[in-house]
């Protein structure tokens, strides 16, 4: 028997899901699918945010990990404002019949901007054990999501961030990704655990936890362990 259903990934995970291939997901294959999968899953994410989603993929992923712990009150919640003419897509799951929304109807989706998606999350004082940024990719605005979304980060909690592969900054014009990568790993206020060669490339990011600097923890350190 095996652990991962393939029917399953290729007739509901990877169906009408344009782009996933960009996730390295395919067919019978999750790719990084499994990656967000297992940290919603280990996470036991009662709260799942998703910025951007071409073909619903990741939310539905997600999601699926939120059913299959049967978490209470469990949630994924997709922002999406709608804007192909700002250049980076647009989602293909609009219409109430389409695949992604037929199968998974519970998934909240705010059909804002992102700038705009985060005052209304903010005043329900919503946590999210796992946050994913794929929305508008130029420096500013990735940035700007990064900093504010990452307010709603529960503790322990990551954020993953799509795109951040070094050819995506060759190949479309004004991507910004894997640049805000390197200032959160010089930042030193981060984790981070890129895999920068898969498909378009996708990095996790946990904030580190702060360090107290006084004495009785400095004596506790010097003599942990004797």
């Amino acid at each position: 028997m095996s652990l991962i259903d393939t029917s399953f990934v290729k007739s509901v995970l990877n169906h009408e899901a344009p782009w996933s291939e960009s996730h390295d997901s395919t067919g019978e294959f999750l790719g990084l699918g499994m990656l967000y999968y297992s940290l919603a899953y280990s996470l036991r994410a009662r709260v799942a945010i998703c910025l951007g989603s071409g073909g619903g993929f990741v939310p539905r992923v997600l999601r699926q990990a939120q059913r299959d712990l049967a978490i209470p009150g469990s949630t994924t919640i997709l922002v999406d404002a709608n804007l192909p003419e700002a250049g980076w897509g647009a989602p293909q799951w609009l219409e109430p019949s389409s695949f992604f929304r037929v199968r998974y109807p519970e998934v909240r989706i705010i059909q804002q901007r992102t700038d705009d998606a985060i005052r209304e999350l903010r005043s329900t004082a919503v946590r999210a054990e796992l946050i994913h940024i794929d929305a508008d990719h130029s420096y500013e605005q990735v940035r700007r999501d990064f900093e504010n979304y990452s307010e709603l980060l529960a503790v322990g909690g990551v954020i993953s961030l799509h795109d951040t592969g070094p050819d995506r900054v060759r190949d479309i014009p004004g991507m910004g990704v894997p640049r805000l990568i390197r200032e959160i790993r010089r930042s030193g206020r981060w984790d981070v655990l890129e895999f920068s060669e898969i498909a378009a490339g996708t990095a996790v990011v946990r904030r580190r936890p702060q360090r107290t600097t006084g004495l009785w923890t400095r004596v506790k350190h010097r003599f942990r362990g004797h």
